[in-house]
């Protein structure tokens, strides 16, 4: 049975330019994160005064950078993992493997995507704030995870059925 996902149907090229802009504007936010701590660190050198709330606008950036990438670095295969144990099996034991891996990943991802999107939810609808002195709405940062961690559970949903094909063959 076809599946209508993976890379070259017209689903997964939608998934696949999506997560190419998501990579695209995690690497912008990198940018613009190092622009703020060199800045800040500039200021506090010269003039003993760094940028009110750098910390917060540094963390806030950080957070969304690693989740909105995630599913990016997914699609290129470029997470760390450990090969060791895998690189000694024969192929199909070692698709099993991974099968079983990327679903307990994608139980998980699936998890801290529910709880993030209750927690942005309600955010949201409180109107919460940041607790500095600018007071950021945080839902849009919260949302941007939710986003981010809603594509890498469509990435490892894909890894799985590359993984269940190798293994069927």
């Amino acid at each position: 049975m076809p599946h209508n996902f993976g890379t070259g149907s017209k689903v997964g090229k939608v998934i696949d330019n999506i997560v190419e802009h998501m990579g695209r504007f995690g690497a912008v936010m990198t940018a613009v994160l190092m622009f703020l701590i060199f800045f800040d660190i500039t200021l506090r050198f010269f003039i003993n005064k760094p940028i009110a709330e750098s910390f917060e606008y540094s963390r806030l950036l950080f957070a969304v950078i690693v989740v909105i990438v995630a599913a990016y670095v997914d699609k290129y295969d470029a997470h760390v993992r450990v090969e060791a144990l895998i690189t000694r099996f024969p192929l199909k034991p070692a698709e099993w493997l991974n099968l079983i891996m990327n679903c307990a990943s994608l139980s998980l991802v699936g998890y801290l995507t529910y709880i993030f999107t209750l927690t942005t939810a309600e955010a949201f609808s409180r109107a919460e704030v940041s607790y500095s002195v600018l007071w950021l709405p945080i839902w849009p940062f919260k949302t941007l995870w939710c986003v981010g961690l809603g594509f890498l559970g469509i990435m490892l949903i894909r890894r799985i059925i590359r993984n269940i094909t190798t293994i069927r063959s």
